[in-house]
């Protein structure tokens, strides 16, 4: 779930992009392939879902990953970000990651 409130309009016609990163422990990436595998695979089942790009880290001295996931608009990419399935994951991430969660939305 988002650490901030977010404030959207009710214009429901507009694709709506979240960004979220991770910085990966030290070691841990290839399971962090893994669960990015399987993350995309279960997002790409929900309603409204557009597609996820990754950016890998060019330089593993500072791990981070970068996630832009987009939906076809705002209430089904909350459905997502709220679904059991997603909070299973996140769980599934938390030995992977250092603590720093980062997550930006932006309407298109």
């Amino acid at each position: 779930m988002l650490e901030e409130p977010l404030e959207v309009g009710t214009d429901e016609e507009n694709q709506v992009t979240a960004i979220i990163s991770h910085v990966v422990r030290p070691g841990r990436e290839q399971g962090y392939e893994e669960w990015l595998h399987g993350i995309i695979a279960a997002a790409k089942k929900f309603k409204g879902h557009r597609g996820v790009s990754i950016i890998r880290p060019g330089d593993h001295t500072y791990p981070e990953y970068v996630a832009i996931l987009r939906f076809d608009r705002y209430t089904n990419l909350k459905q997502w970000l709220e679904s059991d399935v997603r909070r299973e994951w996140i769980e599934r991430l938390q030995p992977l990651i250092e603590n720093r969660k980062r997550c930006r939305l932006s309407l298109d």
